[in-house]
C-alpha cells in the first residue's frame, strides 16, 4: 500500500509538472529566438563599426600627414601648416589696420541763377572742381585740383 501511495503521488507530481515543463519549453524557445535575433543584430553593428573605424583611421592618417586637398585644383596639395602661416600673415597685415597711405577726394561746384526785372530768369554758367589728396604717412601730402567750367556759349 505504501508503494502504491508513492506511485500515485509520483504520478500526480509528474502530471502537474508536465504542463509546466511544456510551457517552459515554449518560453525557452521564444527566449532562444530573441537571443539569436539579438546576436544577429550585434554582428551587423560590429560590421558597421568596423567600416566606420576604417574610415576614421583613413581620415586620421590624412590628418597626420597634415595635408589638405584643394578641390578644383589638379595635383595640388596644400600643407596645413602653410595654411596656418598664411592665416597668421593675413591677421598680422598692418597695411589694413594702419595704412601708410591715405586717399581723399573732395571738391566744389557752383551754378547761379539770375532773374532781373522785366527779364526772363536764366541759369548762369557753372563750374565743377574735384580735388584729390594723396598722403604718405605724415611725410608728404599731394593735392590736385581739376577745374571744369562751362562758358556761356557751351
Amino acid at each position: 500500500m505504501n508503494n502504491l501511495l508513492k506511485l500515485l503521488l509520483l504520478t500526480l507530481i509528474y502530471s502537474i509538472m508536465l504542463p509546466t515543463t511544456a510551457m517552459a519549453d515554449a518560453k525557452y524557445d521564444a527566449l532562444r529566438r530573441k537571443v539569436e535575433l539579438l546576436e544577429h543584430q550585434l554582428k551587423q553593428i560590429k560590421n558597421i563599426l568596423k567600416k566606420q573605424s576604417a574610415k576614421v583611421n583613413k581620415v586620421e592618417k590624412l590628418a597626420n600627414r597634415k595635408k589638405i586637398i584643394v578641390k578644383g585644383v589638379k595635383d595640388e596639395v596644400v600643407v596645413r601648416s602653410d595654411v596656418k602661416k598664411l592665416e597668421k600673415k593675413v591677421n598680422e597685415a598692418s597695411e589694413w589696420k594702419d595704412p601708410n597711405t591715405l586717399i581723399h577726394m573732395s571738391g566744389y561746384a557752383d551754378v547761379g541763377y539770375v532773374n532781373g526785372t522785366n527779364k526772363i530768369g536764366s541759369f548762369v554758367v557753372g563750374s565743377f572742381s574735384p580735388i584729390f589728396h594723396f598722403q604718405y604717412k605724415d611725410i608728404v601730402m599731394l593735392e590736385s585740383e581739376l577745374e571744369i567750367e562751362l562758358e556761356a556759349d557751351g
